[in-house]
C-alpha cells in the first residue's frame, strides 16, 4: 500500500506540473495517459501469470521452480516489448485521433502523441521491471518495492520541473519533458527492482521460455484480454468524456489523478489478497484460499469506505491546486464526490477478483469484469449524453463509473461465497 501510494501522489506531482501549462496540456497529459494505460496493460501477461505461477509455488515450497518462472518471465518481458513498441509507435497518432475525437483541439493532439512517445520509449525496461516487481509480491517480500517506488517517484519528480520549464540549462520542453521523465524514471525502477532482487532470496537470470513460460501465459491470457478489452472500454468511456467538451476533459483528468491517492492502494490490498490466495491453494487447497478471500475483501472495503470519506472531504478544495477555471475546479469536485462513493465497492470487487485469480482461475473475473464494464460505461453513457446539457453531460458518464463497480461487488461477492472452491485450481 505504502508503495503504490508512492506512485499515486507521483501521479498528482506530474498532473500538478503540467496544469501550470494550461488546460489544453492536461487534456493532452489525460490523452497521452490514457494510451499508456493501453501498452502498460500488455505487460499484465506477464505481471498477473508470474504473480499466480510463482505466488503458488511459494505456497508450495518449490522454490526451484519459483526461480525458472522468474527467469522465463523475464525472457517473455524482453520478447513482448519489441513488437508493442514498434506497433504503437506506427499507430500512435491515429490512436490519439480516435480516442480524442472531432471536439478536442488538434494542438492537444499534436501534444497528447508527443508525449505518449516520450513515454513508449522506456517500454522494454517497464515490462522487465513489472516481472521482477511480481516476484517481490508472490514472494511476500514487499519492503524492496516500497525502495524502488522511491526510487521511481524520486527520478521523475526532480525530472518532471527541469525538463518541463527548462531549469539548469535544460530546454524547455512542455509535455514531452513529463514523458521523458518518466522514461527515465521507469529505467531507474528497473535498475532497482533488479539490485534489491536478492532479498527475495531468488537470483536475476535468464532462461529460454519452456512449460512454466506457457503456464504464465495460459494463467496471465484472460487477464491481458480483460485489460485490453477494458482500455479499449477506457477509451470509449474518453470519448464520451470528450463529446462533453474540453473542460470536462480536463476535470476528467484532474479528477482521475487525484482519485488514484484512494484506487493504488486499494488495488494493492487486491494484489495482496490474490498472493496470499495463491499462497494459500498451493499450501493447503481452495478452502483455504476462500477464507483468505473473503478476509482480504472485508479489509478492502473497510479501507476504501476512508479513503472514500477523504476524497468527499478533499473535494471542494484539492482541483484549485490544478486549474483556475471555476467550471473545471466545479466539475472535478463533481468526479470526486461520485468516485468516493464507489472506492468501497472498487475494493471489494477488486479483492474478491483478484482472489479468485490467485487460486488459479483468471477466467471467471475476465468475463464478469467485461460484460459489467462494458454494459454500464461503454453502452449506457452515449444514452446519458443525449439528454444533457454540455458540459453537465459529464457527470452523467461518471455515474455510470458507481453502477459498474456496484454490479461488479454483488456478482463477484455471490461467486466467491458460493463457488470459489469448485472454480479454484493449481497452475503448478
Amino acid at each position: 500500500m505504502l508503495a503504490d501510494s508512492i506512485d499515486s501522489v507521483l501521479w498528482i506531482t506530474d498532473t500538478f506540473f503540467v496544469s501550470k501549462l494550461g488546460d489544453t496540456a492536461l487534456e493532452a497529459v489525460g490523452l497521452g495517459g490514457y494510451l499508456s494505460w493501453l501498452v502498460f496493460s500488455l505487460g499484465s501477461l506477464l505481471y498477473m501469470g508470474t504473480m499466480v505461477v510463482v505466488s503458488q509455488a511459494w505456497g508450495a515450497g518449490d522454490r526451484e521452480k519459483a526461480q525458472q518462472a522468474l527467469a522465463e518471465a523475464v525472457s517473455l518481458s524482453i520478447l513482448i516489448s519489441a513488437p508493442v513498441v514498434i506497433g504503437f509507435w506506427l499507430a500512435s497518432t491515429e490512436l490519439v485521433g480516435i480516442i480524442a475525437g472531432p471536439r478536442v483541439s488538434q494542438e492537444a493532439k499534436g501534444m497528447a502523441r508527443s508525449y505518449f512517445l516520450a513515454r513508449l520509449a522506456s517500454t522494454p525496461a517497464s515490462y522487465a521491471a513489472l516481472s521482477l516487481d511480481s516476484i517481490f509480491r508472490a514472494t511476500g517480500k514487499t519492503r524492496p518495492i516500497v525502495k524502488t517506488s522511491l526510487t521511481y517517484a524520486l527520478v521523475n519528480a526532480v525530472l518532471d520541473p527541469i525538463l518541463i520549464y527548462g531549469l539548469l540549462g535544460a530546454p524547455p520542453l512542455g509535455v514531452v519533458g513529463a514523458g521523458i521523465a518518466s522514461s527515465v524514471a521507469n529505467t531507474a525502477f528497473l535498475l532497482a527492482n533488479m539490485a534489491l532482487l536478492r532479498e527475495t532470496g531468488l537470483k536475476l537470470s535468464v532462461a529460454r521460455p519452456s512449460r512454466i513460460a506457457m503456464r504464465i501465459v495460459n494463467v496471465g491470457a484472460p487477464v491481458l484480454a480483460e485489460r485490453l478489452t477494458i482500455v479499449g472500454g477506457h477509451l470509449a468511456y474518453l470519448s464520451e468524456i470528450a463529446r462533453c467538451g474540453d473542460k470536462a476533459l480536463a476535470a476528467h483528468t484532474i479528477g482521475v489523478r487525484i482519485e488514484s491517492l484512494a484506487f493504488l492502494p486499494l488495488y494493492s490490498l487486491s494484489e495482496a489478497t490474490a498472493v496470499l490466495s495463491g499462497q494459500a491453494m498451493g499450501r493447503e487447497g481452495a478452502e483455504k484460499a476462500k477464507r483468505v478471500t473473503l478476509e482480504g475483501s472485508l479489509l478492502s472495503v473497510a479501507v476504501g469506505s476512508i479513503t472514500g470519506a477523504i476524497l468527499a472531504l478533499a473535494s471542494r478544495s484539492l482541483p484549485s491546486l490544478f486549474t483556475e477555471d471555476p467550471l473545471v475546479r466545479t466539475l472535478s469536485m463533481a468526479y470526486l464526490l461520485l468516485a468516493a462513493i464507489s472506492e468501497p465497492l472498487f475494493g471489494l470487487a477488486m479483492s474478491l477478483s483478484m482472489g479468485l485469480r490467485g487460486a488459479g482461475n483468471t477466467r471467471v473475473p475476465l468475463l464478469v469484469n467485461l460484460i459489467s464494464f462494458y454494459l454500464a460505461r461503454v453502452l449506457l453513457p452515449p444514452a446519458l449524453i443525449g439528454v444533457a446539457p454540455k458540459p453537465v453531460c459529464a457527470i452523467l458518464v461518471w455515474i455510470s463509473m458507481v453502477i459498474d463497480f456496484s454490479v461488479r461487488s454483488i456478482v463477484f461477492s455471490i461467486i466467491v461465497d458460493k463457488l470459489l472452491t469448485r472454480l479454484a485450481r493449481r497452475v503448478i
